[in-house]
């Protein structure tokens, strides 16, 4: 691979200063002159209809400005985003906790006193409160345009798999679900709007995309979008929570609009958990046939996924969850079978990786089983049936570079898989998965496809990334701030990177999706290539050589073979805008990843992402027979990645992903008793603290990927994928029992151990 000077470094975060001080300001930290604050009045019931508000006790506080109710909703237009919840119910209330009335008042206090003023008369209606039944003839209808509370069906086919299976030696069967989980984000949800005296819109707001949510935002107020501002600030993390609009970012506006003030909503972490956006709880039959030798031959999928009362976004899911089946491995043919369905449940969305995650925890879970059925190694059997570079996917989804058969084997021998495996003591345990994951997966999705940047020199020499990008604590600033530095020669020092504003900064779609350094980073590369020129062509009549013979480094620009021919970089900038004509020093770039097959959402053909990014993990656990508790105690995870920008960054995401995955195998779960959630908070869901993390072997391989300028893959979701199913598999290596049911909670772990007695002395 090629020599970099900034490129391929341990670069510590450009943000990590501001924040570890305490400089950095948060939505929280919004003050505004004359600002009021916003409280939402939420259903205690899952499934009602409201039969009337009476909203005068609360107009007549002293101190509140405005009160909002469905009735103002009129103009409003929900049609962009299917599925979308509005900013507060309309006719009925379709979960536990859905907004009907939000007010602003001049103090929190005043605004929680006139929540309790707020007259509510609801009709309550039977709720539907899982999948299964939601499917059922006769079921209560969530949404009244829904037959069957059906929000989206997904029917793929891919050769004949019926054929497939008589032509298998083997044929298997399992049933899995996984839970529904929480993305828990450090940042809860918060939002503030003002309008201004020419009726222009500016917002604050926790999201992860700043010019996706001024698109909707004029949208569904019917405003143009140049009349919308959205101020992105430092975010405390998303985790594909944040992505879409929320209720309080347009009860703000519609507040402010009313009030003729600026509004704040922050949400309570109760709040938070309750509005969810979190992964859908899901119920997976799967077929798979394999010959002999263990190749794959047939797969035939079923997914019926709860999506909660509202579904926008949730096409995507049972998408990802479709073709990420096929991400990993060859196969010739494919059935799948996806059924979204509404239930009176907290709306559910994604949690990094989507449907990738449930997706790989069914199809590596029953290929162990088949491993062992066959006495075949996992190890081997996957390095049997890896997709390569060069490949295409039945689905004709190509894959420009793959280094999952590398990641197998260096995980396996940095595991000491050989010597490990079926030798540990009783109740130890050691279990592999394998994953691939599509990198920009949204990228065919315009305009999400494509991102733009500037890169501004100034006078002295500073250098100013100007990116819609949004940083939610990945350190995708830090990895956009090494191109810039790489491009011009010059200290990342030097480099200071805006927050992202609609007004100033280039379109960006936002976080999400593996995106950001794939489309983001390219884009940047280019604006910074563009400046590099314009500098070049000042310090080539400086030095009296053509452009083509410059290069720069260490803040010089030099003739590349005469190195003592140079001229600092500062002193270009400063003769371009002082002793020159003045003209700014700004590049420009945009990046669209080209010949990319757009995906067919109803026959699920075409490219699933840009590039594919892939990687294994071996995961070990210890089983406390007596109480049934599991321990993870190492993690070791190769990833490929393309080009490691950051090497640092990237063993952060490794680290992060296992910390969540984790959880999501043996404690996480959102949960619910008649439709009303028990656990809204992070004494009550429990997920893995610093103290119950494993010990983390991370492996990072580079492939020379030729999909994009940079070669780089994600490295923020896949990971995620792999590691609840190597936990699972670790679990049968140490008890012998399997549990197809997550999370693995030690009440699971000694029913399935009672069984199995039961059974052996039956």
């Amino acid at each position: 691979m090629k020599s970099y000077s900034v490129i391929g470094k341990r670069v510590p975060r450009v943000d990590g200063g501001v924040k570890a001080t305490g400089e950095a300001r948060y939505a929280s930290d919004l003050g505004l002159a004359g600002l009021l604050h916003g409280r939402i009045l939420r259903s205690p019931y899952p499934h009602a209809r409201i039969i009337r508000i009476d909203t005068r006790r609360a107009e007549r506080l002293p101190g509140v400005k405005a009160v909002l109710t469905g009735k103002d909703l009129a103009e409003a237009d929900y049609s962009l985003e299917l599925g979308a919840e509005p900013a507060v119910a309309i006719d009925k209330v379709r979960y536990a906790g859905e907004g009907v009335a939000a007010v602003a008042a001049t103090g929190e206090d005043i605004a929680e006193e006139a929540l309790g003023l707020i007259e509510v008369e609801y009709e309550e209606l039977p709720p539907v409160l899982n999948a299964g039944e939601a499917l059922k003839e006769g079921a209560p209808r969530v949404h009244e345009t829904l037959e069957k509370n059906m929000a989206a069906k997904l029917l793929y086919n891919f050769g004949d798999v019926q054929q497939g299976f008589r032509e298998s030696s083997y044929v298997r069967e399992d049933r899995f679900t996984t839970q529904g989980v929480h993305g828990c984000y450090l940042e809860p949800l918060i939002s503030a709007a003002s309008f201004d005296s020419q009726r222009r819109l500016m917002v604050w707001s926790t999201t992860q995309g700043t010019g996706r949510l001024r698109n909707t935002l004029a949208a569904t107020l019917r405003m143009r979008q140049g009349d919308v501002r959205v101020v992105g600030m430092h975010m405390g993390g998303g985790h594909c929570g944040k992505t879409r609009i929320f209720p309080q970012d347009l009860c703000a506006a519609l507040l402010s609009r009313k009030a003729e003030r600026p509004v704040k909503i922050e949400l309570s972490r109760e709040e938070a958990f309750i509005l969810n956006r979190g992964a859908q709880p899901t119920a997976v039959e799967l077929k798979t046939g394999v010959r002999a030798d263990g190749r794959l031959v047939a797969i035939e999928c079923k997914l019926v996924a709860d999506t909660g009362a509202y579904f926008g976004g949730n096409l995507v899911y049972g998408y990802t969850f479709g073709t990420c089946l096929l991400s990993a491995y060859r196969l010739p043919h494919f059935r799948y079978q996806g059924y979204l369905v509404t239930t009176n449940s907290g709306p559910c969305q994604a949690q990094r990786g989507s449907g990738a995650t449930p997706a790989r925890f069914v199809i590596e879970c029953q290929l162990d089983i088949i491993a062992a059925d066959l006495k075949l190694d996992p190890v081997e059997l996957r390095l049997k049936n890896a997709l390569r570079s060069g490949d295409t996917t039945i689905n004709k989804s190509r894959v420009s570079g793959c280094g999952l058969s590398d990641c197998i084997q260096r995980t396996a021998e940095a595991a000491d898989w050989k010597n490990r495996k079926g030798k540990l003591p009783p109740g130890r345990g050691i279990g592999i998965a394998a994953y691939a994951h599509p990198t920009a997966g949204s990228n065919t999705v315009l305009p999400s496809g494509y991102s733009s940047a500037f890169v501004h020199v100034h006078q002295d020499g500073a250098v100013t990334l100007v990116t819609g990008a949004n940083e939610i604590g990945q350190g995708s600033s830090t990895v956009l701030c090494q191109i810039v530095a790489e491009e011009l020669g010059v200290d990342i020092k030097d480099i200071r990177i805006s927050l992202p504003d609609t007004e100033v900064t280039p379109f960006d779609w936002g976080s999400m999706g593996s995106r950001t350094t794939f489309l983001a980073g390219n884009a940047v590369k280019a604006a910074a290539a563009d400046a590099r020129r314009q500098v070049f062509e000042l310090a080539a009549g400086k030095l009296g050589v053509t452009v083509d013979e410059l290069e720069a480094a260490g803040g010089q620009i030099y003739v590349r073979r005469s190195p003592e021919k140079r001229v600092p970089f500062t002193a270009i900038a400063r003769v371009s805008q002082l002793a020159g004509s003045g003209k700014p020093i700004l590049g420009s770039g945009s990046y669209c990843a080209e010949d990319i097959t757009e995906r067919n959402w109803e026959t699920g053909e075409g490219d699933m992402g840009s590039a594919f990014s892939s990687g294994a993990v071996v995961a070990e656990v210890e089983v406390d027979k007596e109480t049934g508790r599991v321990t993870v105690s190492r993690v070791t995870l190769a990833h490929d990645c393309g080009l490691a920008l950051n090497p640092m960054a990237v063993e952060g995401q490794i680290e992060g992903q296992i910390q969540a995955a984790a959880g999501q195998a043996i404690c996480e779960e959102r949960l619910t008793q008649k439709g009303v959630l028990l656990n809204p908070s992070f004494v009550d869901y429990k997920m893995l603290s610093a103290t119950d993390m494993p010990q983390v072997i991370p492996v990072i391989v580079e492939t020379v990927d030729t999909s994009n300028p940079l070669g780089v893959k994600e490295c923020g979701e896949g990971p995620q994928g792999g590691i609840a199913p190597a936990i699972a598999n670790a679990v049968y290596d140490a008890i012998g029992v399997r549990i197809n049911d997550l999370p693995i909670t030690p009440q699971k772990v000694l029913d399935a151990l009672k069984e199995r007695m039961l059974k052996g002395t039956g």
